[in-house]
């Protein structure tokens, strides 16, 4: 089919307004040393001291599953609470925290757990291979990368690799170097059956900072999740009542035995 020039000219505008709009490099060519990308990448990581988002979330284990939209609410120092909009399969909780004190309802059972993540991580409830604290880190964009030990380790096409060493943990960043992105991190524990590998994708803009849309969770050897923020508010007032959990009256409390008593 032959075009008239008119439908021709304007069936091309689109791409030539997408073409001026698309997203212009950080970093020049010329400018794209290893210290110049990492410091470029620190510089594009989301920094608040309130957070308020949606989150649609999928986990898959060999034990249990969830998927549904979580509201999730952060505000410095480390206060934190998250709360199911819907809730399907098995293991749904909301739960609230600060520092390293948790608690956690679970609405199907009318059970509620306080203790410590450690606890909570070793027990049949959570039944998921990534420690909770791990997971809240990542919604709140806390990669690691930001450590000052962090050395460059080579590049792959446009990514510069970085490794550090980090407690039982060697850890792995991959940064896309025109875009200053995180794209990727693996993680490798001192026993094999401790890898965590984290995708980065559907980079939005939020100010300054480029953030990541979209998660994708791996571990070995067959747990995964995928994290998709459908809203993100930061640096918003958030009421107090927002991390007061409200457990019924007529539930029982449970506690949990670590593994590390045993």
């Amino acid at each position: 089919m032959i075009l008239s020039g008119w439908a021709l000219a304007f069936c091309t505008l689109p791409v030539l307004l997408f073409v001026n709009c698309a997203p212009k490099p950080k970093l020049l060519p010329e400018a794209r040393t290893p210290e110049n990308v990492l410091r470029c990448a620190l510089d594009n990581q989301p920094a608040f001291e309130t957070l308020a988002c949606l989150v649609k979330m999928k986990m898959k284990g060999p034990e249990a599953g969830f998927s549904g939209t979580i509201e999730f609410f952060y505000k410095e120092p480390d206060i934190f609470a998250f709360y199911p909009r819907t809730l399907f399969g098995i293991g749904g909780f909301e739960a609230t925290g600060r520092e390293d004190s948790l608690t956690v309802y679970f609405p199907r059972r009318n059970e509620y757990f306080r203790g410590s993540f450690s606890d909570f991580d070793e027990t049949s409830p959570w039944k998921w291979d990534v420690p909770l604290h791990l997971l809240l880190d990542l919604i709140l964009g806390r990669s690691g990368l930001s450590d000052g030990r962090a050395r460059y380790a080579g590049r792959e096409g446009d990514a510069f690799l970085f490794e550090l060493e980090d407690g039982s943990w060697h850890k792995s960043y991959w940064v896309d170097s025109p875009r200053c992105r995180l794209t990727k991190s693996r993680w490798v524990g001192e026993k094999e059956r401790e890898v965590l590998e984290v995708e980065y994708g559907g980079f939005k803009r939020e100010g300054p900072a480029e953030i990541p849309g979209v998660i994708i969770i791996r571990s070995h050897p067959s747990y995964s999740a995928r994290l998709k923020f459908v809203e993100r508010k930061v640096d918003k007032p958030l009421p107090d009542a927002l991390f007061d959990l409200q457990i019924p009256s007529d539930a029982v409390q449970v506690s949990f035995e670590s593994s590390k008593s045993d």
